[in-house]
């Protein structure tokens, strides 16, 4: 599971390195930013559902999603998500290139952990995790709202 986490982190902050953090010609710069966590714990037993929002505080570009230990999850679990681009309602995230079809992703791992970038939520504020099974143990995501400079 560490390894996985460590490998993740060690890949992405080469990635940031090298595409987000430089100095261009002429007072230009690109730059990325990343919030601290924001946990969402699922309770046991479960989904998500009617769980408080989670609010990274302002807009992201996109949102980075981890789970240290997911052996709290059941066998086959998917995760959908709703959002919100102000602290309004929650709605359904739907894939960004097609309106018609709601964000699903699945079967998530049952072990170790798990760490993916959230682009289909561009711009969004506010997040609800939903799992399509209850939790067997409180399970804990870490949620990050990353931003370029200006």
């Amino acid at each position: 599971m560490a390894g996985r986490l460590g490998k993740f982190k060690s890949i992405l902050d080469k990635f940031t390195e090298r595409y987000f953090n430089q100095t261009l010609p002429g007072d230009l710069s690109v730059g990325f930013w990343v919030t601290a966590p924001v946990l969402d714990v699922i309770p046991l037993g479960g989904t998500g559902v009617g769980e408080p929002t989670i609010d990274l505080g302002a807009n992201y570009k996109v949102i980075g999603i981890t789970c240290e230990n997911c052996a709290g999850i059941a066998a086959g679990t998917n995760m959908s998500a709703q959002v919100s681009f102000d602290t309004g309602n929650l709605g359904v995230l739907y894939e960004q290139d097609d309106p018609g079809t709601a964000w699903l992703q699945g079967p998530l791992p049952v072990a170790g952990g798990l760490s993916f970038i959230l682009t289909h939520a561009f711009g969004a504020r506010c997040i609800r995790l939903i799992l399509s099974a209850a939790v067997t143990a409180p399970t804990t995501f870490k949620i990050y709202g990353f931003h370029s400079g200006s």
